[in-house]
């Protein structure tokens, strides 16, 4: 409990031993969605992407990871297509 004469130090020792309590009360009043969401993000990077299809197009954007492999088969495909011409 804080009281108003308490010093900073032990208001926050207070709140420190609390924290747990507040903690395990939150995720049982939160909807299970959110509770899903806020584990995902502690497990994972906040960056983490999913799969998307663009409705309008039915493309997926590219993946940066992905970029360098297209151009290295885009590479690929136009050196065999320039020895096919040459033959």
């Amino acid at each position: 409990m804080i009281v108003p004469t308490m010093s900073y130090p032990e208001i926050y020792c207070v709140l420190e031993n609390a924290a747990p309590k507040i903690r395990y009360k939150m995720d049982q009043l939160r909807p299970k969605a959110v509770k899903y969401f806020t584990r995902e993000v502690w497990k994972y990077p906040a960056w983490k992407t999913y799969e998307y299809t663009i409705p309008a197009t039915n493309d997926r954007p590219v993946d940066p990871k992905d970029f360098a492999e297209i151009m290295r088969r885009n590479e690929l495909r136009m050196q065999v297509e320039d020895l096919e011409s040459t033959l």
